[in-house]
């Protein structure tokens, strides 16, 4: 409790909102209803250690990176290595340096700055590639359907079903990747057989 007590006080002192846990089932609890920017996680705690709550973490993050920096007053590297392995971002020796952790969580700060316009930008791309009229089709490089517009949802395979991503080339448009790339246009059909 001491060890978590100064560190949520480090923490604070450099300008960041802290919640404490003192194990690990409270700070799962507290996921579910809030979820932290960053996490700094001791690998030894009462009810489980800091390697399954990583794990657990990682399930209940919806997909939404959260750094997680575990510490550690054991000797030796071996389980920092073993935390990275199963999840943990980084990690710091107890006792923690102010000055390490404060430029840890300047970097983070920075990270999660450009993860959130990144999103904001593929969302705002989405929301035009949804709201324009006619069908866009996205292909990798191996010639699989990997995006689809609104518009594009009406349109057919060569068997009359639904384009779906994951589609190769071949049964969208009846021909591999290379040949679709030499040709200036290509007819399509919608569901229902208009072309």
């Amino acid at each position: 409790a001491e060890s978590r007590d100064a560190l949520c006080a480090l923490v604070r002192d450099l300008g960041h909102l802290v919640e404490g846990a003192d194990s690990g089932h409270a700070a799962l609890a507290q996921m579910q209803c809030s979820r932290p920017d960053v996490v700094l996680l001791d690998l030894l705690m009462p009810d489980m250690d800091g390697f399954e709550v990583t794990r657990r973490m990682r399930e209940l993050d919806g997909g939404r990176w959260m750094p997680v920096i575990v510490t550690s007053s054991l000797q030796g590297e071996e389980h920092f290595i073993h935390a990275l392995e199963n999840g943990a971002d980084d990690f710091l020796a107890r006792p923690v340096s102010a000055g390490l952790l404060r430029a840890k969580l300047r970097h983070y700060e920075d990270v999660l700055g450009l993860q959130s316009q990144i999103a904001t930008l593929a969302q705002r791309q989405s929301d035009i590639l949804d709201n324009i009229l006619d069908p866009v089709l996205t292909l990798d490089a191996s010639g699989r359907l990997e995006e689809l517009n609104r518009c594009a949802h009406t349109l057919a395979d060569l068997h009359g079903r639904p384009l779906a991503a994951g589609a190769s080339c071949r049964s969208v448009f009846g021909m591999e990747l290379t040949a679709l790339l030499a040709q200036r246009e290509c007819r399509l059909r919608r569901v229902g057989g208009e072309e």
